[in-house]
Parts: structure tokens; sequence; C-alpha cells
């Protein structure tokens, strides 16, 4: 018998079962993963704060402890409680795990309530939740006591302490409009998806509400994104002149301004040398017509930001 009817033989038999003892197991569902992942949260400290500063972890957690106590933190009718930290170096921010991520989130969304009660320098602002009000005449003063007292008398499903603040969206002075759009912020981050639907009344006028979608964080000493400039390692890049110095400290005198970030990133790709006179560059590297602000933003599908 030859060699390949030898092979054919043998590609046509069933493979052996396996043993049920040797099969691998097959792997566990996100849900049960993430029921064994650690629930915690980031307390970011204002720079030049030191927060439980030579306190021991222990003592962190009884003081946190002691002032969710203070407030009466409780969630489902039972207490919230910390049962670690980790102090973050060199932000000094501090990580602080819980029993369920459901704490956790109460936690983050209360967390100014809590934190100068456990260290007066621990302190937070109110997690606030955005909304885009559109076609808003520009004859209104969106951060005047009035404008905010008017939405709360026209809208009955506003509560009082739910409705943070309000300013424009733009700078009405450059663009020139009669009409312009308006962020309202509140401590309830159920209100922006209602008015999201349902819009808002005000003097007689149905103002459409819109989902707010955030600038990304940049950093005002290197351009990059993702960062701010507190907790900036890298080196200066100047928004001015494209040196390796910060923009305050610049005597260049540019009548074109240039994106240093898209300088360097072409220069890392093209061992040419890169003409900085070119078109493509001449953007401040905090426009929004950035290519890598856009495509920080806008990321393409299954591909990782750049």
């Amino acid at each position: 018998m030859g060699w390949a009817a030898v092979a054919g033989q043998a590609a046509g038999r069933k493979a052996p079962d396996m043993p049920s003892s040797t099969r691998p197991a097959p792997p566990p569902a996100p849900k049960m993963v993430n029921e064994f992942k650690a629930s915690a949260l980031v307390i970011h400290c204002i720079p030049d704060q030191t927060p439980f500063e030579g306190m021991a972890v222990a003592q962190i957690v009884q003081n946190v402890n002691l002032a969710l106590e203070t407030i009466g933190a409780e969630l489902d009718g039972q207490a919230i409680r910390i049962t670690a930290v980790a102090v973050l170096r060199p932000s000094g921010d501090i990580k602080m795990y819980t029993a369920t991520r459901a704490q956790a989130r109460w936690l983050m969304e209360q967390k100014h309530k809590w934190s100068t009660i456990a260290d007066l320098r621990l302190v937070t602002q109110a997690a606030c939740y955005s909304v885009v009000l559109h076609l808003v005449p520009v004859e209104v003063q969106p951060a005047s006591p009035e404008f905010l007292s008017c939405l709360l008398a026209q809208n009955p499903s506003i509560t009082p302490h739910a409705l943070h603040l309000a300013r424009w969206l733009s700078n009405l002075e450059v663009t020139k409009k009669t009409h312009g759009l308006i962020v309202v912020n509140f401590l309830d981050k159920d209100l922006p998806w209602r008015i999201k639907w349902g819009g808002l009344k005000y003097e007689g006028l149905y103002l459409r509400g819109s989902h707010y979608m955030r600038s990304p964080t940049q950093c005002f000493r290197c351009h990059e994104l993702g960062h701010v400039a507190v907790r900036c390692t890298k080196e200066p890049v100047c928004a001015n002149c494209c040196g390796k110095h910060d923009m305050k400290m610049c005597q260049a005198e540019i009548e074109t301004p240039k994106c240093g970030r898209c300088i360097q990133k072409e220069a890392a790709q093209n061992t040419n040398a890169v003409d900085k006179n070119e078109p493509r560059f001449a953007h401040s590297p905090r426009s929004q017509d950035c290519p890598l602000r856009l495509r920080y933003s806008h990321p393409p599908r299954n591909n990782p930001q750049t």
C-alpha cells in the first residue's frame, strides 16, 4: 500500500473521544468574572494637598467609615463602609475598596458629602450630569439666579437641589448668532436623560435637549490628551513655536500657530526632515480641527487610540 493510500485512510478516521476529566474547562462567563473583581473607586486629590498625611491605612479606613456613619450612608438598607485603601503615588490619590460595585458608585456620586468629614484636605466636587439646551436666545443670562429660578418654576420635574449651574457652550461674541446652546449641570443623573427626550420650557419657549459630550482632558504643558498639567511627567511643548519650553516662556513672534503634537508624530513616523510650515500643521494643538484630537475623540472601531 502506498503512502498516499495510508494517509487517506488516516484522514478518514474519527478522532477518539477525549475523556471528560482531561477536557479543558470552558472560560467563565463575564458576569461570573465581574463578581470576583474588586469593587473600588479613586478619589482624586487637589494638587499640593496631602489628605491623611502620615496616617496608617487602618486609620484612614476608620476615618472614612466614621464619616460615612456620620451622614448615615446606606444602600438598600445596608450600611456602606470601605474595607481597604491604597494611596497612589506620586499623585496622592486615594483608592478605596468596598463590598460591592453599587456601594462604590454611591460613594463616588456622594463624595462631596463625606470627603471633608473624613479629612478637611480631601476636598471634592459634586458629581454633575450635563445636558445641552438648543435655540436659547442670546439675551438669556444662564448664570443669573433669575434664569435658574425660572427653569425651576416652569419645569416641576426639576427639584430645587438638583439644579447646579448653567453656562453658554460657546462664545457668543465670536459667533454673533441670535440663538445659542446652553449647558445645564444637574446633581441628579436621571434628569439629563428625561430632558433629552422631553426638553424644558422657558418663558413660553420649548428648549430641546440633547446629550452633552465633554471635551477630552488635555494637558496645558505637553498638550497630550488624557491627563492634566499637574500630573504631567513629559517635556513641555510650546503651543506657539513648538519648542521644548512652556508657552509662557516663549519669546518667538509667530503669526500662524503650529501644532507641535502633529509635528512630533510626523517626525517619529518619517525619517526625512519635517517641514513645520506645511499647511496641515497650521493649527493650534488645542484646536477642535487637530487630527490627533479628532482621532482621540472618535477612535476608529476595533483600533486602539493613537
